[in-house]
């Protein structure tokens, strides 16, 4: 889990691991939501979207805030320590974000919820240090069986 994809500054998205530092002074907003997508053999299942407080700029681009979601790793790593091999019983994955020039709900959004974020003056950073600090950026995808195509389900 410690050595995840780069970071890409033309696609403003990457491993949560490897934003660049001068992203994660960012402000956040005082909320934090969880959208429910809808479900696809390329979806995630739940994403978290934050907002900033204002508009940032990174390179020739302007964002309003960024989306945090799990998802299967580029190359799947053994992380269990156990009989199961990566990418046959399990796919490790990989918590990523990807900057939003929009501020409203994602369009394959089935429902939406707001929370209000306790902590004033969150940074991107701070709640990237907060996933770190409780492991929950270490997480692993299941193979869906029965399907036709190779579908691998976290959440």
């Amino acid at each position: 889990f410690s050595n995840p994809g780069n970071w890409s500054t033309a696609d403003a998205k990457g491993p949560a691991l490897r934003v660049p530092q001068e992203l994660l002074a960012f402000k956040l907003t005082d909320k934090i939501w969880v959208e429910f997508l809808q479900i696809g053999p390329s979806k995630n299942h739940v994403v978290f979207r934050v907002m900033f407080e204002g508009e940032e700029t990174l390179g020739d681009k302007k964002y309003l805030g960024v989306r945090i979601s799990m998802d299967t790793a580029d190359k799947a790593f053994e992380v269990l320590n156990d009989d199961e091999a990566p990418g046959d019983d399990y796919h490790s994955g990989q918590m990523n974000i990807k900057f939003l020039k929009y501020s409203t709900a994602s369009a394959t959004q089935q429902k939406t919820l707001g929370f209000a974020i306790i902590k004033s003056d969150l940074t991107l950073g701070q709640l990237i240090d907060l996933a770190k600090s409780t492991k929950i950026y270490k997480f692993v995808f299941m193979p869906y069986k029965g399907l036709t195509v190779e579908v691998w389900k976290g959440c």
